[in-house]
């Protein structure tokens, strides 16, 4: 919050901070409709062509590309099956883990990790730029 010269207090400036304490408090201590806001993700180069914008909130239904991370899933394209906001995870059909008994199960993967190359198309998405 900022102060002008009489002392009132305006919601409209945001004070910055470089502390990464105060970074990673503020973070962990959002509302989930912020917290879709904050997991934005990288569109493929086509994509931006076409909508004019450089980074869209990942939902379910959008084709991914694991862009960073671990050799064995890094390069892999699949569908998000499931977002994750309060630990702001990711699943993505075709990642797996081996369970101790030998069985598979899903794994998730960091939103800041991937880029977009599919837009899953529904009614309430609206990518406009300056919006």
């Amino acid at each position: 919050m900022a102060q002008d010269s009489s002392g009132r207090i305006h919601d409209s400036v945001i004070e910055m901070t470089i502390s990464a304490r105060k970074q990673r408090k503020r973070l962990y201590t959002l509302d989930t409709a912020a917290v879709g806001r904050v997991m934005v993700v990288p569109i493929s180069p086509d994509l931006r062509k076409q909508y004019g914008v450089k980074r869209a909130p990942i939902r379910k239904g959008d084709t991914v590309t694991v862009i960073k991370g671990d050799k064995e899933i890094k390069g892999i394209e699949g569908k998000v099956s499931k977002v994750d906001r309060r630990s702001r995870q990711v699943t993505v059909d075709g990642i797996t883990v081996a369970k101790a008994d030998g069985k598979q199960s899903a794994r998730p993967v960091s939103f800041s990790n991937l880029m977009i190359t599919a837009l899953a198309q529904d009614a309430k998405r609206n990518l406009k730029r300056g919006g």
